[in-house]
C-alpha cells in the first residue's frame, strides 16, 4: 500500500462533506433569523437548505481548488524555506 493514500483518500471525502454539511448548517441558520417570529417547519427548512447548498457546492468547490495551491505553496515554504534550515536564497560568503 502507498504511504499516505488512505489519508488522501480520507481527505478527499471528509473535505466536501464537510464543506456541504457547513453550507447547509449556515443556510438553515439565516433562513431561521430571517424569518424570526414567523412559523417553522423543519422538514421545508432542511429541505430548501440542501437544495440550496447543493446549489452553491460546485463553487465552493471551485474556489477551494483554485486557492489550494497558493496555500500549499505558502506551507511548503514556511515547513522547507530559508527560516526552517532549508536552502537559502541570499548569497554565500564564497561567491
Amino acid at each position: 500500500m502507498v504511504p499516505g493514500l488512505q489519508t488522501l483518500s480520507s481527505l478527499l471525502v471528509q473535505g466536501p462533506a464537510s464543506a456541504l454539511f457547513t453550507l447547509r448548517v449556515g443556510i438553515i441558520t439565516r433562513n431561521c433569523l430571517l424569518k424570526a417570529g414567523l412559523p417553522f417547519v423543519r422538514q421545508d427548512a432542511r429541505k430548501a437548505a440542501n437544495q440550496e447548498a447543493l446549489a452553491n457546492f460546485p463553487r465552493v468547490v471551485r474556489t477551494a481548488t483554485n486557492e489550494l495551491p497558493d496555500a500549499l505553496r505558502q506551507l511548503f515554504k514556511k515547513l522547507f524555506g530559508p527560516e526552517s534550515g532549508g536552502e537559502s536564497n541570499a548569497p554565500s560568503a564564497n561567491s
